[in-house]
């Protein structure tokens, strides 16, 4: 209360705990207060507001960001680094500030939620042995998620995926009859509509207004705009979108996405984010979609395979979601507005993404889907250890095998690119902690610690994937260290 420079009325307040007793304390109620977001675009009026001694929350017991990024569906989650004390715990008699605008799905009932106010992380209950209460954790130096998965896959001795539903079953009959490969070796997939003959809402103008509201922040920060331009310009000049050059129209068979910057802490580079969950008259893309089944392989059998072997390699798909094509006739439901040539001094136009964005709900099953019928395609052309590696070593887009050798890794790297090249995927940044597979991997083709780096005499770098931390330590190429990283 000093610190905000705030006062209010004592009062006596009766606290009644859940042993049904009553307990009376002095406190002091706070009218008339608001909270915003940290760029301010927003506030939002308080309830009255109850002090209290102490508040039992500690800085410690709060996710960092490191905790957030050990898992890979949190990579859109940004925590603010802030060195402060627990000053406010706000209710549920808050309500505007627990709605999610965008909810984010991780493992073992983690889940995030995006709010007027910031990202919340929600987590599984951990028992606590001394009261007998489960209360809310967040897995930091305790138990930590791969450990988890490890006695998962203990337990189920098939380690089988759930059974397909019924859903996912439509997803997978309508995937394969609509996929097929590209003159230009992309492969192109139907939006995975859950009624062929949906119809959407006209969203035009509120998409088009929330857009307008960028160009308010691009001139408070020039150099985000110049970074949010630079992205736009690049995924025009790669021809992941386009400008929408057909004024015919189709009711109920357009819908506008609103789109933001994302910036990771770490990286420091922006990403521009499609919000295909934003709803208007009451739904939104996502909800006519059909997400389908996890394709992603499991995470701790993909580390298993890449530390059996003393030579390791590992790679990652340039931009992965974006290699796999929407059809023209689909198109118009992933459109958007940005400036003519990027000028925020010139009229709007309309775009459409011509590839699967990084928001549709249906983008990591069709993604992965491409990918292993990229394998499927070339089954005949390639050994069969190359197209298991595939469908087996990949996690999402980042690749992690090993090999005994490093004759035998260099042939695994050269085929691995190859045959995902036939499929529009470009596979990028290798490593490995073998010197004689790195000098025979091409510069464009490592990763950027490896440019330009003197393989004679030059220490290799600590290179990070996931939540493990790799390096190769001193002069002996076979000292492959992994650390995992819990916060």
């Amino acid at each position: 209360m000093h610190k905000l420079n705030v006062d209010g009325l004592k009062i006596n307040l009766n606290v009644r705990t859940i042993n049904n007793e009553t307990e009376s304390k002095q406190s002091i109620i706070v009218k008339g207060l608001e909270i915003s977001d940290f760029d301010e675009s927003e506030y939002v009026p308080l309830t009255p507001l109850f002090s209290n001694d102490k508040i039992g929350v500690e800085q410690s017991d709060i996710p960092s960001q490191k905790d957030v990024d050990q898992f890979i569906e949190f990579k859109n989650v940004v925590i603010p680094n802030i060195k402060s004390e627990v000053g406010l715990l706000i209710g549920k008699d808050n309500p505007k500030l627990h709605k999610p605008l965008e909810v984010a799905y991780g493992p073992h009932d983690y889940f995030a939620s995006k709010t007027v106010a910031g990202w919340m992380i929600s987590c599984p209950p951990k028992k606590n042995d001394n009261q007998g209460n489960p209360c809310n954790y967040f897995v930091k130096n305790e138990v930590h998620p791969l450990c988890q998965m490890c006695t998962d896959v203990i337990d189920s001795a098939n380690n089988e995926k759930d059974e397909i539903s019924p859903r996912q079953q439509m997803f997978l009959d309508r995937v394969s009859e609509s996929i097929k490969l590209k003159d230009d070796g992309h492969y192109e997939i139907d939006l995975p509509f859950i009624n062929p003959n949906s119809k959407l809402p006209s969203n035009y103008l509120q998409v088009k207004q929330r857009t307008e509201s960028l160009k308010r922040r691009f001139i408070r920060d020039p150099n985000f705009y110049s970074e949010y331009k630079d992205f736009v310009e690049n995924m025009l000049t790669m021809g992941y979108a386009e400008e929408v050059s057909d004024s015919t129209e189709s009711e109920g068979q357009i819908w506008y996405i609103n789109h933001h910057g994302v910036y990771h802490p770490e990286k420091k580079k922006i990403r521009v984010v499609f919000d295909c969950s934003s709803k208007f008259q009451g739904i939104c893309l996502n909800d006519i979609l059909l997400q389908g089944p996890d394709l992603a392989n499991n995470l701790v059998g993909v580390l298993s395979r890449f530390r059996k072997n003393v030579v390791v390699v590992q790679g990652d798909i340039r931009s992965m979601f974006l290699q796999v094509k929407v059809p023209e006739k689909h198109r118009n439901y992933l459109r958007f507005f940005w400036w003519e040539d990027s000028d925020i001094n010139k009229p709007m136009k309309e775009f459409r993404m011509t590839a699967y964005p990084f928001g549709t709900v249906c983008s990591p099953s069709c993604c992965n889907y491409a990918l292993k019928q990229a394998a499927e395609d070339n089954k005949h052309d390639f050994d069969i250890s190359v197209i298991n590696a595939i469908n087996d070593s990949f996690y999402v887009d980042d690749f992690f095998d090993s090999r005994p050798n490093a004759e035998s890794a260099v042939s695994l790297v050269k085929n691995i690119s190859a045959v995902c090249a036939k499929g529009g995927f470009e596979v990028l940044k290798w490593i490995s902690n073998d010197r004689n597979v790195i000098a025979e991997i091409p510069e464009d083709m490592r990763s950027k610690n490896l440019k330009n780096l003197n393989l004679a005499v030059d220490a290799l770098p600590l290179e990070h994937a996931l939540a493990s931390a790799s390096a190769c330590e001193g002069s002996n190429a076979n000292a492959w260290q992994t650390e995992v990283q819990l916060g």
